[in-house]
């Protein structure tokens, strides 16, 4: 009888163990697939921010007036900050990483070589900026970037979906 219930409290203990490290994996996986799912978050804010910069660019280019520039200053400023808050989200996926890095480069190249430069021309001279506005460049940069953006979030959204299994 001793040997049974020594027996029975073994087996009961091993119970408990693989039940406890069941809920430790399960938290795991729903902390991942609530990580995906603020990623997915923060790269919608990027990509609203992106296009932002290219319709607040764009108007005031073809208007001249100072208040499209409103949204196209406030993304410029708050850009820089939600892109490392992705990277910082997804410093765990090196390929991730890299996707996130190239949004914000070309982002940031956009932005420097094409259009902070238009706009000053604008400033100077609306006419020579329309022109340039006109050319292809701005819009092959914008769908190269929206191209990153969808790279990025169909691997996230697979990696949500992968998670979100895991944790079911």
């Amino acid at each position: 009888m001793l040997v049974a219930s020594g027996l029975l409290a073994l087996v009961i203990g091993a119970a408990f163990a693989v039940l406890l490290s069941s809920v430790a994996d399960l938290r795991a996986s729903e902390r991942r697939a609530r990580q995906s799912e603020e990623v997915l978050d923060v790269a919608n804010v990027l990509e609203r921010l992106v296009v932002d910069l290219e319709t607040g660019q764009r108007g005031f280019v073809i208007t001249g007036q100072e208040r499209f520039l409103d949204p196209w200053r406030h993304a410029r400023a708050t850009f820089p900050r939600e892109a490392a808050n992705l990277e910082r989200l997804v410093a765990n996926d090196p390929e991730q990483e890299a996707r996130a890095q190239a949004i914000d480069q070309a982002t940031g190249d956009y932005l420097r070589d094409y259009a902070e430069p238009l706009v000053a021309t604008a400033r100077r001279d609306p006419a020579a900026a329309r022109t340039v506005a006109v050319t292809d460049e701005g819009r092959r940069r914008m769908d190269a970037i929206r191209a990153q953006f969808d790279r990025f979030l169909t691997a996230e959204r697979g990696l949500a979906a992968a998670r979100e299994g895991r944790s079911e």
